[in-house]
């Protein structure tokens, strides 16, 4: 299976926390909106971590309709949603092909 076979067949969804904690803001950061438990989230922050991209993280509710960050960033209550400036992405293979990307610059 392709990486990007792989990240497209992550779409499995829990309930298990309730959590809203934030790290340290780097300058010019990218802002993570995530779950602990979301296993689309997990690869995120993999990836970030492996590409050793510095990021905001924004631990939301677990409930969606307690997700308001989530929504006021991105129209929608879905997670993970990563936020670089302007651009609002909500899709973990986009997420992951941004990441990738900014790494290659």
């Amino acid at each position: 299976m392709t990486d990007k076979e792989e990240r497209n067949a992550i779409r499995s969804r829990s309930h298990k926390y309730n959590i809203v904690m934030t790290k340290e803001e780097p300058m010019d950061s990218l802002t993570l909106y995530h779950t602990e438990w979301c296993p689309e989230c997990a690869v995120v922050r993999s990836r970030l971590d492996e590409l050793e991209i510095e990021y905001k993280s924004v631990i939301v509710p677990t409930v969606r309709p307690f997700r308001k960050q989530v929504f006021e960033v991105s129209g929608q209550y879905y997670v993970p949603v990563l936020v670089d400036g302007d651009t609002v992405l909500t899709e973990t293979p986009d997420i992951l092909d941004h990441l990738d990307d900014l790494a290659a610059t």
